[in-house]
């Protein structure tokens, strides 16, 4: 029998190494890795951060998966040892989304990397609704992860949400974009920054430090570690889009020509540089040609539209079916760059009459000398 156990307690051990100690040693292999000094030249540029001055502290959400826990190990070894509970700390949301064993382990792992680092761990729960459609229920769990996490960096007066987010997630997100029709903006795909809670006193500010490096830099950093990941099934669900594109469709991309996937991932940081452009002029636009209108409608001058260039147009008549649709938005996704381009195309032609389009959650309401935006399902009490 003790030989029997003998065997079943090394099986146990090589299946789960013990993680290599988070020493000098260690953090000076790190240091070295050309993924960790990428994410903390990133952390440091996201943070306003320099390399004697060290501002803090940033919250790491942090799942358990591969992503998340080589962020932790990244960021805790540009820190400093003796800094690095003050300037960090982890955040580990458990949501019902999944089996609670499962859920559970995933937080044991998050738990267990802080301590091996030696930062702060906290832990949060929320419950999505579980009557709504699996699409609903996990929109609902991202938003109310993001809700507690600003609550959490709040009450610890962390002003940064560092999230794992890396080039393939973002050449995926563009990919997907682009099959769905995406205008300009929609390449932006995912921010390195963005304010969230605006009306708290101190806003917070998510980060995206991973975006540079792949999702094979994030494995070796763990390998490195000797730390185990936890593995989520559903990502090899080819049947869900992001599971396709990133099994099926940037494989082949990245074999037919390697270094694809770090390229589509750059056409994010171009087309946001392009955003910006076209973001002056619209607002330079909308400033001369929008009106609010009595009703909650917007009003816009179609003479001032005409002289403007179609692309613009369609970026005005986008912004203001996106006001009127208000917190609850519909068919937002109707609001690709063709039929926001083919509803631009009405608006500046030379047509009298009036006639009606459909624009994602809005209708636009077109006559000779304007064009009134309203929300789908407002009551019409005028042309």
């Amino acid at each position: 029998r003790v030989s029997v156990l003998a065997r079943i307690l090394q099986s146990v051990v090589s299946e789960n190494p013990a993680p290599e100690p988070f020493d000098r040693r260690l953090v000076a292999l790190l240091r070295r890795d050309r993924g960790v000094r990428a994410i903390a030249r990133s952390w440091r540029a996201l943070t306003s951060h320099d390399a004697d001055a060290w501002i803090g502290p940033t919250l790491i959400a942090c799942s358990g998966g591969a992503d998340s826990s080589a962020l932790v190990l990244a960021l805790a070894a540009a820190v400093p040892a003796r800094e690095r509970a003050t300037h960090l700390a982890i955040a580990h949301v458990v949501h019902d989304l999944r089996p609670r064993d499962e859920a559970l382990a995933d937080a044991h792992r998050a738990r267990a990397l802080a301590e091996h680092v030696g930062v702060p761990y906290h832990q949060v729960e929320v419950t999505p609704a579980a009557s709504s459609p699996r699409a609903n229920q996990e929109a609902a769990a991202r938003a109310a992860r993001y809700r507690v996490l600003a609550e959490l960096a709040a009450r610890r007066g962390a002003g940064f949400i560092a999230t794992a987010h890396h080039a393939d997630d973002q050449a995926e997100t563009v990919m997907l974009r682009l099959l769905r029709g995406a205008a300009v903006g929609g390449l932006v795909g995912i921010c390195a920054s963005r304010v969230i809670d605006r009306a708290a006193a101190r806003p917070t500010v998510v980060i995206r430090p991973m975006l540079g490096v792949r999702r094979v830099d994030a494995e070796r950093i763990c390998t490195t570690c000797g730390v185990r990941f936890a593995v989520d099934a559903t990502n090899a669900d080819t049947s869900r889009a992001r599971a396709w594109a990133r099994h099926v469709v940037l494989p082949m991309l990245d074999a037919r020509a390697p270094g694809a996937v770090l390229r589509i991932a750059a056409l994010a940081d171009h087309a946001r540089d392009v955003r910006e452009v076209i973001g002056d002029a619209v607002r330079t636009l909308w400033q001369h040609a929008a009106h609010a209108g009595s009703d909650g409608s917007i009003e816009l001058d179609r003479a001032v539209l005409r002289t403007a260039r179609p692309a613009l147009v369609a970026a005005v008549l986008r912004r203001a079916a996106r006001l009127v649709a208000g917190e609850h938005p519909r068919r937002l996704d109707a609001l690709s760059a063709r039929v926001t381009r083919e509803a631009a195309a009405i608006v500046c032609d030379r047509r009298g009459g009036s006639r009606a389009i459909t624009l994602g959650p809005a209708t636009l309401a077109v006559t000779r000398d304007r064009v009134v935006v309203r929300s789908r399902g407002t009551p019409t009490t005028g042309p």
